[in-house]
């Protein structure tokens, strides 16, 4: 990915030039005339008026709180857990926002930073970033599409350093840039394809806020900006906001899948941090989906000691239509409910262990049930029964058991959508996430 500097009304002292035309490179009047012109781009990172300040000062503030997540995330992961995809991950933000920073012209004129030595810290990092982006996504990714992930790999990592190596023969950072930019652009497809793919099932949102960074990605690379801000931080701040919604989905193939509800403790930045900190954890549980138990267990090993006193429930099953099976395991969540549409029977899955994260011994059990056409399985956060009803009053455990009773006929989207008419109609102190999965007649 390719990042330049934002652009506006700036001062600039005019350098003499020893010639009309621009002096030929390499000759000893082009390198003075290289140093001229540095000398009075470094002009422009000092003055600057009260507009400039307000577009940089958003970014500046984007890319300190991205930094402090991805070096926090990345020393988590290899300090403590071992984990390679929030490793990765870590690495990777932690990396897009050096280069916000040296690119903001607040940042470069507090640190008293030269332009060519922010054009080449920039260059560097936009070479090279590309490699733990494509680590992240290998361990994500299921199998079939890990060939490609592979090539993609290995072109990132054979392209950095020959990038590098052709920017200081030629004494330009961005002499490579073209071909980096396909190499970016390409990546960007290739993972716009399998996000699509991956999470084409009840996943809208997500889908969009990736969809969108990656476009951003894109049109940055194609060197297209909005007028004076660049639109490349914001899609990343969008996709920072999609990683912090509380539910996830592991498709292991067509007839299993694994859910993933749960809330976080507390709100703002440092509960956003957490949901971002657990989904990436979740996506990296492919192997061992199939268990809800060892699932929560492992995060909850990888939380330990990390949230302060901040703490995490959740609730996770693993449905398998080849067994006709559904395996549930929670931790301090919410009992979710299975019902049976054969036997018209509302089964309450209670089964939970502790909270994730405060403590370092706890354990996890599944329980499990048959599951048959018909049938459905609702999740949710606290949110949802402390909502207002119409009367004033919390909308409550009886009353969701009575209208889960009452609706089994709706369709998914309906009945979420009556569900939650019915209980957030007044007051709501909380975030609600809510889902449901219904095995089709087919």
């Amino acid at each position: 990915m390719t990042v330049c500097s934002h652009r506006g009304r700036i001062g600039v002292r005019a350098a003499p030039l020893r010639a009309e035309r621009d002096p030929k490179p390499g000759s000893a009047e082009g390198r003075q005339f290289e140093r001229e012109r540095a000398a009075a781009n470094s002009q422009k990172d000092v003055e600057m008026n009260p507009s400039d300040l307000r577009t940089e000062l958003p970014y500046l503030l984007l890319a300190t709180i991205v930094l402090v997540a991805g070096v926090a995330t990345a020393a988590f992961s290899a300090l403590k857990v071992k984990d390679r995809a929030l490793l990765y991950f870590g690495v990777f933000a932690a990396l897009y926002a050096t280069r916000l920073l040296i690119l903001n012209r607040i940042f470069r004129s507090a640190f008293e930073i030269p332009t060519n030595v922010s054009e080449w810290c920039v260059a560097v990092i936009s070479y090279t970033i590309l490699v733990p982006g494509a680590l992240f996504f290998r361990v994500l990714i299921g199998h079939e599409w890990r060939n490609a992930a592979t090539w993609v790999l290995g072109t990132t990592i054979v392209f950095a350093p020959i990038a590098i190596a052709w920017a200081a023969i030629a004494g330009n950072p961005w002499a490579p840039d073209r071909v980096n930019n396909v190499i970016v652009i390409t990546s960007m497809l290739l993972a716009a394809s399998f996000i699509v793919y991956r999470y084409r099932r009840g996943q809208e949102w997500l889908i969009l806020c990736f969809l969108l960074f990656l476009a951003t990605v894109v049109m940055k690379n194609l060197q297209f900006n909005f007028g004076r801000y660049d639109p490349e931080p914001l899609g990343f701040l969008v996709l920072l906001t999609a990683l912090g919604s509380l539910y996830d989905f592991i498709t292991l193939d067509e007839r299993r899948l694994t859910i993933l509800v749960a809330d976080v403790s507390g709100h703002g930045v440092p509960a956003a941090l957490i949901a971002s900190m657990l989904k990436v954890l979740f996506g990296a549980q492919n192997e061992y989906a199939a268990n809800p138990a060892e699932v929560l267990s492992r995060i909850n090993s990888a939380l330990n000691g990390t949230l302060d006193r901040q703490f995490v429930t959740a609730a996770c099953a693993h449905i398998d239509l080849v067994e006709r099976t559904v395996h549930y395991a929670g931790a301090g969540h919410p009992a979710s409910f299975l019902w049976k549409s054969s036997t018209r029977e509302l089964i309450e899955l209670a089964e939970n262990g502790l909270f994730l994260g405060p403590f370092r011994t706890a354990t996890y059990r599944n329980i499990s049930h048959a599951i048959e056409p018909g049938d459905f399985v609702l999740f949710y956060t606290d949110g949802l029964v402390e909502g207002t009803s119409l009367d004033g009053q919390p909308f409550g455990d009886d009353r969701l058991k009575r209208f889960i009773r009452a609706n089994t006929a709706e369709e998914p989207k309906s009945f979420v959508d009556r569900l939650l008419q019915a209980a957030l109609v007044g007051v709501r102190e909380d975030d609600v996430t809510l889902v449901l999965a219904k095995v089709n007649s087919s």
